[in-house]
């Protein structure tokens, strides 16, 4: 039992490593426009134990998720996808981003554009 969680790393998720670094143009209905950025992550979760006794769960791969989102005067802010991971990756694939009950249309950048607004909008 580790105060840490191990430091292997999971398996990869090919679906997921599609986005890694990927930049996506939202939409909403009104037409006002954001951007969101990927970034897969490697996680745990506590299962067991207290101080310096726990245990964790195996490592898996959640999508760190950067958003841009001008019209609710958050410059930026992020959330982490564990669960529902591959539902998250269904609708992404079909062009749709959920946040706070909102669907917005998502349309994927190329990986040269992702590189540049990486470090213009989103300081990475």
């Amino acid at each position: 039992m580790s105060w840490k969680p191990p430091s292997a790393l999971p398996m990869e998720n090919p679906r997921l490593e599609r986005y890694r670094r990927r930049v996506g143009r939202v939409r909403d209905e009104p037409g006002r426009e954001g951007m969101i950025l990927v970034e897969p992550e490697v996680c745990w979760t506590q299962v067991g134990g207290a101080l310096w006794w726990r245990r964790w769960s195996a490592p898996r791969y959640a999508a760190h998720v950067w958003m841009v989102l001008p019209w609710l005067a958050i410059p930026l802010t992020d959330l982490i996808i564990d669960d529902g991971l591959g539902d998250t990756l269904d609708d992404w694939d079909a062009g749709r981003f959920t946040w706070a009950g909102e669907t917005l249309d998502v349309e994927w950048l190329s990986p040269r554009e992702s590189r540049e607004l990486v470090a213009t909008e989103f300081g990475r």
